[in-house]
C-alpha cells in the first residue's frame, strides 16, 4: 500500500540536532574515505539525504570543513524555490570566486553565465566549458565542489554540472550534494557515497528539546508531532507559550510551528495554491498517511483527489 510523508524545512542551525554519537561517527568516517580519495587523486562523489529539518546541512558542512582542512579549495552554491527558474543561477555563485582562474577560452564563455547575462547561451557549450575549466581547476589544487538544497538548484544549472560529474575519473576533485531527494545525476557505485539521514528516535527528541528548557511533558509532546523530525520538533518547541514550554499549560493537539521553518513553509504553501492546501489539510488528518483513505476523503468533501498528486510533485509530500 502507498503511504505518504511530509517534508519539512531546515532550520535555521541543525548543529545542535545531532545527538546520536555512533550514526555520526559512522557518517564522519564515510566522509573521511570521500575527501582522502580526493585527494589521492581518484574523483569522489557524496550525496547526503534526508527530509528538511534532519540535520542534512549540518553533515554537509561538516563535510565541507573536512575538506578545508584537507588543503581542498571548496565550491559552494545552495539551491532556493524562488531561484529555480533563474537560468544558470546556481552555477553562477559556485563559480563566481574563481572566475578569474579559468583558462581564457573557457573564461570567455562563462563570464556571462556567471554575470547572470539573460541572453541565449549553448548548453553543450556552458557544460563542455564547465568540464574543462573545473577539471582544470584540480590540477593546480583540488577542489570540492558542494551544493546544498540541490533539489532546488536551476534545471540548466544541473544540466551543465552533470557532464562534469559524469566524466570525473583520475580527478581531485569531490562533489558533495545535500537534499531530499536521491542525488540528481547517475555516477559509478564505487565513486558514490550515499548518506539517508533516518528519524530521530522519540526519546532522543525529548532530549534535545530538555536540554533547550523545555518541560518533559510538553518536549514529549511535540517530539510526537514531529516524528523523527529535528528540526520540526524545535520549530514546535520554539512556537509555545512560556506556560507551556515550562509545563503549565498544555500543549496544543495540533501546535503549529514557528520561525524560518514555518515561515518557509507557508511561503511555499501560498505558491502552491488553495486546491493543494486543502488536500494537505485532509491528508495531515490522517496520522498514517494512507492515500487511499486520503484519496476518498477528498472526494467525499468535493475536492479532486489529483491535488493529492499535485502537493507530491511539488516535493510538500513524499
Amino acid at each position: 500500500m502507498e503511504r505518504i510523508q511530509p517534508t519539512f524545512f531546515r532550520p535555521p542551525d541543525a548543529s545542535d540536532y545531532v545527538t546520536d554519537v555512533e550514526s555520526v561517527q559512522g557518517i564522519d568516517e564515510e566522509f573521511a574515505a570521500a575527501v582522502g580519495r580526493a585527494l589521492g587523486g581518484s574523483a569522489s562523489v557524496v550525496h547526503v539525504s534526508g527530509a528538511r529539518g534532519s540535520g542534512r546541512s549540518w553533515h554537509l558542512e561538516a563535510l565541507a570543513q573536512r575538506a578545508i582542512n584537507g588543503g581542498m579549495r571548496v565550491l559552494r552554491t545552495a539551491g532556493h524555490p524562488s531561484d529555480r527558474t533563474l537560468a544558470l543561477g546556481g552555477l553562477s555563485a559556485l563559480l563566481r570566486p574563481v572566475r578569474d582562474q579559468f583558462p581564457t577560452r573557457q573564461r570567455v564563455l562563462l563570464d556571462p553565465i556567471v554575470a547572470l547575462d539573460d541572453g541565449p547561451f549553448d548548453p553543450t557549450a556552458v557544460r563542455t566549458a564547465v568540464f574543462r575549466a573545473l577539471t582544470a581547476l584540480a590540477v593546480s589544487r583540488p577542489v570540492a565542489i558542494v551544493v546544498d538544497d540541490v533539489d532546488d538548484i536551476d534545471p540548466d544549472s544541473i544540466e551543465a554540472l552533470s557532464l562534469f560529474v559524469r566524466r570525473l575519473d583520475a580527478d581531485a576533485v569531490l562533489v558533495a550534494t545535500a537534499g531530499c531527494s536521491p542525488p540528481p545525476w547517475t555516477v559509478s557505485a564505487d565513486r558514490l557515497t550515499a548518506v539517508k539521514l533516518a528519524a530521530m528516535p522519540h526519546d532522543q527528541l525529548v532530549r534535545l528539546l530538555v536540554e533547550r528548557g523545555v518541560n518533559v511533558s510538553s518536549a514529549d509532546s511535540a517530539a510526537s508531532s514531529a516524528a523523527g523530525n529535528p528540526g520540526l520538533a524545535v520549530a514546535l518547541a520554539d512556537a509555545m507559550s512560556d506556560d507551556q514550554r515550562a509545563g503549565r499549560s498544555a500543549v496544543a493537539l495540533l501546535p503549529r510551528p514557528a520561525g524560518a521553518l514555518a515561515d518557509e513553509l507557508h511561503r511555499q504553501l501560498r505558491g502552491h495554491g488553495d486546491r493543494v492546501t486543502r488536500a494537505l489539510v485532509v491528508a495531515a488528518c490522517d496520522p498514517n498517511g494512507d492515500t487511499m483513505c486520503i484519496r476518498a476523503a477528498l472526494e467525499l468533501l468535493g475536492e479532486e483527489s489529483s491535488c493529492l498528486d499535485e502537493a507530491e510533485a511539488a516535493g510538500v509530500i513524499d
